[in-house]
């Protein structure tokens, strides 16, 4: 069977079983993905800042 003939079938094939389509919900919560990232750990109401950067006197980079 050749690459067409293959491309054809999986066409033929969806057009008779068309894949299940899930339902779209209307009414989502829209603390959902915050609720989700808090569950994975993250901590979205408090930001973690960089450390501040030391003054180089002279100018040059340390190594």
């Amino acid at each position: 069977m050749g690459k067409q003939s293959k491309l054809k079938q999986k066409r033929q094939d969806l057009k008779n079983n068309p894949p299940e389509v899930l339902p779209v919900k209307e009414d989502l919560d829209p603390t959902h993905f915050v609720e989700t990232m808090e569950k994975q750990g993250y901590q979205l109401k408090t930001s973690n800042s960089c450390p501040n950067l030391p003054q180089i006197e002279d100018g040059k980079p340390q190594l």
